[in-house]
């Protein structure tokens, strides 16, 4: 492990119940971010245009980083993302995955009776951290498979990308690249382009709270 020290992230709460106990037992509280021994980041680089990410070499190749912006069935934007030598990439999301750095799933909701469910709710006990096995509710005698909640996490998240250089600035991105190394924003996704640069947003999005505004973060920031 490198010496230069990047900074931290820390958990300042969940979105249900859950005791102290149970967080020190099932995750951690913060996860600190080290330079790697090599470069891993990428930029935007080279647009083509497809009828279909389909057809595209840049997204069939899995050893290039591409987003894919789809406009409609016929036009398709993708970007290729190039290496930057300067640029240590970080990603976050809730996919069991090795391009996944810091993982953040739900928790299984408690048995306990200071946390139990009055409406039987399976959202009530959910909390956002670590990476951990979906619960198993049945909402039936004999349920025929087990049913689990709909998590508003995305599998590829977001990822962040540190300086390598001082003073190592960070900055956030909206959406993760998979295990192709793809990014996909469909026809729903809100997208456009400014001064040919393309950017979007992702369905869960990414915000940054702030003590008097928050922002939504964007696929290119």
């Amino acid at each position: 492990m490198s010496n230069v020290f990047y900074g931290r992230l820390i958990l300042l709460g969940t979105n249900g119940t859950a005791t102290v106990k149970e967080l020190c037992r099932t995750g951690n509280g913060s996860l600190e971010l080290f330079q790697r021994h090599f470069p891993n980041g990428v930029i935007p680089g080279p647009i083509s245009f497809v009828p279909d990410s389909a057809q595209s070499k840049v997204v069939a190749d899995p050893n290039r980083h591409c987003v894919s912006y789809t406009f409609n069935r016929t036009h398709t934007v993708v970007v290729e993302y190039i290496p930057d030598s300067n640029i240590d990439l970080f990603q976050v999301g809730r996919y069991k995955s090795p391009v996944i750095d810091f993982h953040i799933g739900d928790l299984p909701a408690s048995s306990g009776p200071a946390s139990a469910n009055k409406d039987n709710s399976p959202h009530k006990n959910r909390v956002l951290f670590g990476m951990f096995e979906k619960p198993i509710f049945n909402f039936g005698p004999v349920p025929k498979k087990p049913a689990a909640p709909l998590s508003t996490i995305s599998r590829f998240a977001c990822r962040i990308d540190i300086n390598r250089k001082p003073p190592h600035t960070a900055r956030i991105y909206a959406a993760g690249f998979d295990g192709r190394k793809n990014i996909f924003l469909g026809e729903n996704a809100t997208k456009w382009r400014h001064s040919d640069i393309m950017d979007g947003f992702t369905t869960n999005g990414v915000r940054i709270f702030r003590p008097s505004q928050w922002l939504k973060r964007a696929e290119t920031g």
